[in-house]
Protein backbone atom coordinates (compact mmCIF):
# COMPACT_ATOMS: atom_id res chain seq x y z
CA UNK A 1 0.00 0.00 0.00
CA UNK A 2 1.50 3.58 -1.22
CA UNK A 3 0.48 6.10 1.39
CA UNK A 4 0.38 10.21 0.98
CA UNK A 5 1.11 12.01 3.95
CA UNK A 6 -0.11 15.76 3.79
CA UNK A 7 0.59 18.15 6.29
CA UNK A 8 -1.37 20.67 7.24
CA UNK A 9 0.07 24.34 6.10
CA UNK A 10 2.07 23.10 4.12
CA UNK A 11 3.43 24.75 0.95
CA UNK A 12 1.96 23.92 -2.57
CA UNK A 13 3.96 24.23 -5.71
CA UNK A 14 2.83 23.75 -9.33
CA UNK A 15 5.07 22.60 -12.07
CA UNK A 16 5.99 26.22 -12.68
CA UNK A 17 5.78 27.81 -9.22
CA UNK A 18 4.51 28.09 -5.80
CA UNK A 19 0.35 28.39 -5.80
CA UNK A 20 -0.35 28.62 -2.21
CA UNK A 21 -1.27 26.29 1.24
CA UNK A 22 -2.89 23.54 2.15
CA UNK A 23 -6.04 24.70 4.66
CA UNK A 24 -8.47 21.75 4.44
CA UNK A 25 -8.22 18.09 3.75
CA UNK A 26 -12.32 17.55 2.46
CA UNK A 27 -13.36 13.57 3.21
CA UNK A 28 -16.37 12.19 1.59
CA UNK A 29 -18.50 11.27 4.89
CA UNK A 30 -19.71 8.01 3.86
CA UNK A 31 -16.90 6.14 2.33
CA UNK A 32 -13.80 7.89 4.19
CA UNK A 33 -12.14 8.26 1.20
CA UNK A 34 -10.15 12.25 0.30
CA UNK A 35 -11.58 13.84 -2.58
CA UNK A 36 -9.87 16.70 -2.65
CA UNK A 37 -7.26 19.26 -1.28
CA UNK A 38 -8.53 22.71 -0.57
CA UNK A 39 -5.37 24.76 -1.59
CA UNK A 40 -5.58 28.57 -0.66
CA UNK A 41 -3.57 30.88 -2.90
CA UNK A 42 -1.24 33.19 -1.26
CA UNK A 43 -2.30 36.65 -0.11
CA UNK A 44 -5.75 35.89 -0.94
CA UNK A 45 -7.86 34.53 2.01
CA UNK A 46 -11.10 33.37 0.82
CA UNK A 47 -10.15 32.08 -2.40
CA UNK A 48 -9.15 28.32 -1.66
CA UNK A 49 -9.50 25.60 -4.78
CA UNK A 50 -10.48 22.42 -4.76
CA UNK A 51 -7.29 20.39 -5.68
CA UNK A 52 -8.59 16.96 -7.11
CA UNK A 53 -6.20 14.30 -4.66
CA UNK A 54 -5.68 12.74 -8.45
CA UNK A 55 -3.36 16.03 -9.02
CA UNK A 56 -0.98 15.71 -6.24
CA UNK A 57 2.12 14.06 -7.62
CA UNK A 58 4.42 14.21 -4.20
CA UNK A 59 3.64 15.39 -0.72
CA UNK A 60 5.08 15.47 2.68
CA UNK A 61 5.60 19.21 4.21
CA UNK A 62 5.62 20.85 0.72
CA UNK A 63 2.64 19.02 -1.86
CA UNK A 64 3.63 19.16 -5.78
CA UNK A 65 0.69 19.23 -7.81
CA UNK A 66 0.76 17.86 -11.67
CA UNK A 67 -0.83 21.22 -13.36
CA UNK A 68 0.26 24.94 -14.08
CA UNK A 69 -0.62 27.95 -12.14
CA UNK A 70 -2.98 28.62 -14.61
CA UNK A 71 -4.59 25.47 -14.72
CA UNK A 72 -4.82 25.67 -10.51
CA UNK A 73 -6.69 28.74 -10.98
CA UNK A 74 -9.15 27.30 -13.27
CA UNK A 75 -10.08 24.66 -10.50
CA UNK A 76 -13.52 25.12 -8.66
CA UNK A 77 -13.42 26.91 -5.25
CA UNK A 78 -13.44 25.34 -2.15
CA UNK A 79 -13.57 28.33 -0.18
CA UNK A 80 -15.52 31.37 -0.70
CA UNK A 81 -15.98 34.95 0.60
CA UNK A 82 -19.69 36.38 1.69
CA UNK A 83 -20.90 39.29 3.99
CA UNK A 84 -23.26 39.09 6.78
CA UNK A 85 -25.68 42.04 7.84
CA UNK A 86 -25.09 43.39 11.21
CA UNK A 87 -21.78 44.13 12.75
CA UNK A 88 -19.80 44.35 15.72
CA UNK A 89 -18.62 40.77 15.79
CA UNK A 90 -22.12 39.22 16.03
CA UNK A 91 -23.55 39.03 12.56
CA UNK A 92 -27.05 39.97 14.03
CA UNK A 93 -27.99 36.31 14.17
CA UNK A 94 -27.47 35.85 10.46
CA UNK A 95 -26.48 32.25 8.99
CA UNK A 96 -23.90 31.53 6.59
CA UNK A 97 -26.63 30.62 4.11
CA UNK A 98 -27.78 34.47 3.83
CA UNK A 99 -24.36 35.47 3.27
CA UNK A 100 -23.77 37.80 0.12
CA UNK A 101 -20.92 36.24 -2.02
CA UNK A 102 -17.70 38.88 -1.69
CA UNK A 103 -17.14 38.46 -5.95
CA UNK A 104 -20.98 39.88 -5.93
CA UNK A 105 -20.69 42.70 -3.49
CA UNK A 106 -20.67 46.44 -4.75
CA UNK A 107 -19.74 48.74 -2.29
CA UNK A 108 -21.55 51.61 -3.94
CA UNK A 109 -24.63 49.95 -3.56
CA UNK A 110 -24.50 49.80 0.22
CA UNK A 111 -23.74 53.22 0.47
CA UNK A 112 -20.04 52.84 1.28
CA UNK A 113 -17.88 54.64 -1.00
CA UNK A 114 -14.34 55.86 -1.66
CA UNK A 115 -12.86 52.02 -0.13
CA UNK A 116 -14.51 52.66 3.76
CA UNK A 117 -15.59 50.19 6.06
CA UNK A 118 -19.19 49.04 6.14
CA UNK A 119 -20.74 48.85 9.58
CA UNK A 120 -23.42 47.03 8.46
CA UNK A 121 -21.70 44.22 6.73
CA UNK A 122 -19.11 41.73 8.07
CA UNK A 123 -16.42 39.55 5.78
CA UNK A 124 -17.08 35.87 6.81
CA UNK A 125 -15.00 32.92 4.90
CA UNK A 126 -17.04 29.89 4.52
CA UNK A 127 -16.45 26.29 2.70
CA UNK A 128 -18.32 25.62 -0.49
CA UNK A 129 -17.78 21.66 -0.57
CA UNK A 130 -19.94 19.45 -2.41
CA UNK A 131 -22.56 17.60 -0.61
CA UNK A 132 -21.58 14.73 1.52
CA UNK A 133 -18.17 16.14 1.92
CA UNK A 134 -16.41 17.38 5.58
CA UNK A 135 -13.62 19.62 5.65
CA UNK A 136 -10.76 18.46 7.74
CA UNK A 137 -8.34 21.24 9.18
CA UNK A 138 -5.94 22.16 12.02
CA UNK A 139 -8.58 21.86 14.89
CA UNK A 140 -8.48 20.53 18.82
CA UNK A 141 -8.43 16.48 19.00
CA UNK A 142 -9.96 15.22 22.37
CA UNK A 143 -9.92 11.25 23.40
CA UNK A 144 -12.38 9.71 25.68
CA UNK A 145 -10.88 11.38 28.81
CA UNK A 146 -10.22 14.49 27.29
CA UNK A 147 -8.25 17.08 24.72
CA UNK A 148 -5.19 15.01 23.52
CA UNK A 149 -3.40 17.75 20.57
CA UNK A 150 -4.30 19.28 17.65
CA UNK A 151 -4.49 17.69 13.73
CA UNK A 152 -1.53 18.34 11.78
CA UNK A 153 -2.28 16.09 8.89
CA UNK A 154 -3.77 13.13 7.10
CA UNK A 155 -2.16 9.88 5.79
CA UNK A 156 -4.17 8.69 2.56
CA UNK A 157 -3.89 5.24 0.22
CA UNK A 158 -2.58 6.33 -2.97
CA UNK A 159 -4.90 3.31 -4.81
CA UNK A 160 -8.23 4.03 -3.54
CA UNK A 161 -7.63 7.87 -1.73
CA UNK A 162 -9.14 5.99 1.97
CA UNK A 163 -7.99 8.02 4.97
CA UNK A 164 -5.85 5.85 7.01
CA UNK A 165 -4.07 7.41 9.73
CA UNK A 166 -4.95 11.25 11.47
CA UNK A 167 -1.83 12.84 12.79
CA UNK A 168 -1.75 14.97 15.52
CA UNK A 169 0.34 16.77 17.38
CA UNK A 170 0.40 16.51 21.13
CA UNK A 171 2.21 18.51 23.83
CA UNK A 172 3.91 22.01 23.89
CA UNK A 173 6.79 23.59 22.36
CA UNK A 174 9.43 22.11 24.58
CA UNK A 175 7.78 18.20 24.85
CA UNK A 176 6.34 17.58 21.68
CA UNK A 177 4.77 14.35 20.47
CA UNK A 178 3.44 13.02 17.00
CA UNK A 179 0.79 10.50 17.48
CA UNK A 180 -0.45 8.08 14.00
CA UNK A 181 -3.95 7.45 15.03
CA UNK A 182 -5.96 4.76 12.51
CA UNK A 183 -8.80 6.43 11.22
CA UNK A 184 -10.66 3.32 12.59
CA UNK A 185 -10.63 5.51 16.18
CA UNK A 186 -11.64 8.46 15.01
CA UNK A 187 -15.52 9.13 16.20
CA UNK A 188 -16.04 12.21 13.54
CA UNK A 189 -14.22 15.14 12.51
CA UNK A 190 -16.54 17.75 13.64
CA UNK A 191 -14.41 20.96 16.20
CA UNK A 192 -13.04 19.05 18.18
CA UNK A 193 -11.96 15.76 16.39
CA UNK A 194 -13.11 13.07 18.66
CA UNK A 195 -11.64 10.25 19.23
CA UNK A 196 -13.00 6.32 20.48
CA UNK A 197 -9.56 5.91 22.31
CA UNK A 198 -8.09 7.10 26.14
CA UNK A 199 -5.06 9.35 26.52
CA UNK A 200 -2.91 6.09 27.23
CA UNK A 201 -4.03 3.94 24.34
CA UNK A 202 -3.29 6.89 22.28
CA UNK A 203 0.15 6.97 23.09
CA UNK A 204 0.87 3.30 21.60
CA UNK A 205 0.46 5.17 18.10
CA UNK A 206 3.81 7.18 18.79
CA UNK A 207 5.86 8.18 15.91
Amino acid sequence: MTIIEVTLGAEVECTDGKCGHLTEVVVDSPTLAVTYLVVEPTHRSGLGRLVPLGLVDTAAEQIVLACTLAEFEKLERGERTGLLPGSNGGYGGYGLGQAVPGEEFNRSSFGVLGGGKSDAFDPVVYDSLPPGAVGVHAVAVEAVDGAIGHLRGVRVDRVDHRLTQVLLQEGHLWGRKSLAIPVTSVVDFEDPIRLNITKDQAEEFLT
